[in-house]
């Protein structure tokens, strides 16, 4: 439809919707899609695993180069917890080779009623004691804990006092649930720092396009 004057009211209400699609379009093209989450690796390819909880899990998601993880959500360390990390990890040792570390992260899910802080450490000191027997280097991670930060207190006490141990609670920043972090990266990037200054992994480096 040729105009050739100034469109009528009438016209204007045809060309609306066509000129609304257009500019959804033209707003969807130059709109870049967000990156893929990138699975975690095969757990035979990789001398490093990170073991734990949910917060575990997405931890090892933002981390580069990414671990094997079969963290699990609602995992921890006693009976207080409805999953146990060492049932997922002896399971996992036992399908696939050996790593050479196994980075520990959980223990929030361990704060029930009438779990002790040594109920949750002797849980720690159960699971090292059978990564070691394999021959395998436990590093632990303290976990951030917003809301549980008095009955977790001592157990991150307990995870400094290992060799090796990794804390990067200070990079966690804020929490949207009060248990795990708004933005994974800064506390997932500074467990890669640690890694590198030790030796385990020797670089940091996003992978292209990451």
């Amino acid at each position: 439809m040729m105009l050739t004057a100034a469109p009528t009211r009438r016209q204007w209400a045809l060309l609306l919707p066509t000129l609304l699609l257009a500019v959804v379009l033209a707003a969807s093209a130059c709109t870049t899609s967000p990156p893929k989450r990138l699975p975690p690796p095969p757990a035979d390819e990789t001398p490093v695993w990170l073991m734990g909880d949910s917060l575990g899990w997405a931890t090892a998601a933002h981390m580069r180069p990414l671990p094997y993880t079969a963290a699990v959500g609602g995992a921890g360390f006693t009976s207080g917890a409805p999953l146990l990390v060492m049932d997922h990890t002896v399971e996992a040792l036992d399908e696939h080779d050996d790593p050479t570390h196994i980075l520990v992260l959980a223990g929030v899910n361990d704060i029930k009623p009438g779990i002790t802080t040594q109920d949750i450490i002797d849980g720690m000191v159960l699971l090292e004691s059978e990564i070691a027997s394999r021959g395998i280097t436990t590093v632990w991670v303290a976990q951030p804990a917003w809301v549980h930060a008095n009955g977790l207190g001592p157990v991150a006490d307990w995870v400094n006092s290992r060799p090796g141990s990794i804390d990067c609670r200070s990079h966690a920043g804020t929490s949207w649930d009060g248990v795990h972090p708004a933005d994974y990266g800064p506390f997932a990037d500074c467990i890669d720092a640690a890694l590198v200054d030790m030796g385990i992994i020797w670089t940091n480096d996003p992978p292209l396009g990451g």
